[in-house]
């Protein structure tokens, strides 16, 4: 088991696995020059705690944060489902957020989680950031104004 996933951005694994908006996707190649919003206002790479979710939801049959650094396994049972969320987080729900699944960040801090932006910084990310920042944030070429991170 792994505690860091690679920022797939906004979008839902789940539901568009190539979706390339974010640094990291299903057989993704992106440069650094691929990231048009500034390394120093792009995720890379978020933290996550293994076990179950902070609420009493689920996301299908998941009630756990799974992660592995490795490489994501194969559901064969389901082969549409890559299981990128064991590799990768999206910017579905602000770091902590009780709603969280596993495809989100949820780290063992109280009130946030760091966050390895492209540029090599690291910066801790509050649970009540502004979740259309958080989004931004996740993007590397959307253009959004990024401002008030920390």
């Amino acid at each position: 088991m792994g505690c860091y996933v690679a920022s797939f951005g906004p979008g839902d694994m789940d539901d568009k696995q190539e979706d390339r908006r974010g640094m990291f996707s299903r057989n993704s190649a992106t440069k650094l020059r691929d990231v048009l919003d500034g390394t120093a206002n792009t995720f890379l790479v978020g933290e996550r705690i293994n076990g179950p979710f902070r609420g009493t939801n689920s996301h299908g049959v998941h009630v756990t944060y799974e992660t592995t650094w490795a490489g994501a396994v194969r559901e064969i049972t389901e082969p549409d489902d890559d299981h990128g969320h064991m590799v990768m987080f999206q910017t579905g729900h602000t770091p902590n957020s009780m709603e969280s699944d596993d495809r989100d960040v949820s780290a063992p801090h109280p009130q946030g989680a760091h966050f390895l932006y492209a540029d090599g910084s690291v910066h801790f990310i509050a649970e009540t950031i502004d979740f259309a920042l958080y989004q931004a944030l996740s993007t590397k070429a959307g253009r959004e104004a990024v401002v008030g991170t920390e």
